[in-house]
C-alpha cells in the first residue's frame, strides 16, 4: 500500500511521504488491531528502525521499478525478526 498506492512518481517527496506514513501506520496498527504490540509499536527505536526499513523498500522499490521487491523484503525482515526475537504476541 505505501509504495503502490502513495508513491505515484519515483520522486523523494514522494518517498519521504510514503515512508512518514509506514511508520505512523504502525503504532496505528498497534492501538486498533494489536493491543499487545502497543508498547513495541510506539517505542521510539521499534519505530527508527521501522523508518530504516521504509526507506530500504523505498529504494527497493525505486531500483527494481516493481513493488515486489520491497514485498518481498519487508516479509523476509518480518519472518526473520518473528523467528529470532522471541516476540509472544501474534499477528
Amino acid at each position: 500500500m505505501f509504495r503502490g498506492l502513495l508513491t505515484p512518481a519515483f520522486e523523494l517527496r514522494w518517498a519521504c511521504l510514503s515512508t512518514l506514513a509506514y511508520v505512523v501506520w504502525h503504532p496505528l496498527e498497534a492501538y486498533v488491531f494489536l493491543p499487545a504490540a502497543l508498547s513495541l509499536f510506539t517505542d521510539a527505536t521499534f519505530l527508527l528502525l521501522v523508518a530504516l526499513l521504509g526507506v530500504l523498500c523505498w529504494i527497493a522499490y525505486y531500483r527494481t521499478r516493481s513493488l515486489w521487491a520491497s514485498i518481498i523484503l519487508h516479509w523476509l525482515v518480518v519472518v526473520t525478526w518473528k523467528a529470532f526475537s522471541g516476540t509472544s504476541f501474534t499477528f
